[in-house]
């Protein structure tokens, strides 16, 4: 009896460290008429462009629909994956997106989500920017 009060509280452990996932999110804002395809396509090279400073970004995107406005990267809802994944929603109506990061090392310790999300969003925004 105690073996499975033991194996029970670990795979609770186990299955509960994903609610611990280090997360952080940015709200960001576009020029009217931004398409989801410009800004989809900018979030690609910005991710590309942090990838090369750090391989903790992960480059798969694994998600890509323009109609919805979601984009995702190495499997974005899954957990209990390490490196750095993003989620951006982009509402072209409301010209009005979201960023979230997903920053997991071994263990779930935080590999910098916050200012994984903040980098991001900035890289974005200078993307977008008319030249």
């Amino acid at each position: 009896m105690k073996f499975v009060a033991t194996l029970s509280t670990l795979i609770f452990l186990l299955t509960s460290c994903a609610l611990f996932e280090p997360t952080a999110s940015e709200k960001f804002i576009t020029a009217p008429d931004t398409s989801t395809e410009a800004l989809f396509t900018c979030a690609e090279a910005a991710i590309s462009a942090l990838h090369k400073e750090s391989a903790q970004w992960r480059l798969d995107v694994t998600s890509r629909n323009l109609q919805n406005g979601l984009f995702e990267t190495n499997n974005f809802k899954d957990s209990n994956i390490t490196g750095i994944r993003a989620q951006i929603k982009y509402n072209k109506a409301s010209n009005t997106g979201s960023i979230t990061v997903k920053a997991s090392g071994p263990y779930f310790v935080d590999l910098g989500a916050d200012h994984a999300a903040t980098t991001l969003k900035y890289e974005i925004i200078q993307c977008m920017a008319p030249n």
